[in-house]
């Protein structure tokens, strides 16, 4: 075989090679990756599809969902002002109240407090229906309720540990 014969079959079989790697390095990587979003897309648009035909069913769950803060720590000042003034409202003693961890999820925010309060049985259960009516989600992990004198109505004090869920 020639000279040229020889060029002849190189650089086809070179151009052959540098388009195998290039498929190799580029284009199927790049394959891939516009499968996986073509198939998030798919299931992007069902879940839509989904939610559509059932918005009725969904705005009514939007009910239960506590509101939603504003800014990063609105949640947690407007859960504590709102329980300040509430206490202060009721005739109730605020003895202490402190924050005790605060987790962020995905879509919620937990805080947790220990809030100690005092008054009487009436205004603590009161206490109790008004955190069950707040927009936020309260859970009460525990709750102490102690009396000096139990024959004293108005003397007994009260240690809540609770979570509080906003988003």
């Amino acid at each position: 075989m020639t000279e040229r014969g020889r060029v002849l079959v190189i650089i086809p079989v070179a151009i052959l090679g540098l388009l195998l790697v290039g498929n190799a390095l580029l284009y199927s990587p790049r394959r891939e990756r516009l499968d996986s979003l073509t198939s998030r897309l798919s299931r992007t648009e069902t879940t839509f599809r989904d939610a559509q035909e059932h918005a009725d069913a969904l705005s009514v769950m939007g009910d239960y969902l506590p509101d939603r803060a504003q800014g990063a720590d609105d949640g947690g000042q407007r859960f504590l002002s709102m329980l300040t003034e509430e206490i202060r409202n009721r005739g109730l003693t605020l003895n202490k109240l402190q924050p005790k961890e605060e987790k962020e999820g995905q879509e919620f925010v937990k805080r947790s407090y220990r809030i100690d309060v005092g008054g009487d049985y009436a205004e603590l259960v009161d206490l109790f229906q008004f955190l069950e009516a707040l927009p936020d989600l309260v859970i009460v992990d525990s709750f102490d309720l102690r009396s000096r004198d139990v024959s004293a109505a108005d003397e007994h004090q009260m240690t809540l540990n609770v979570d509080v869920f906003s988003y």
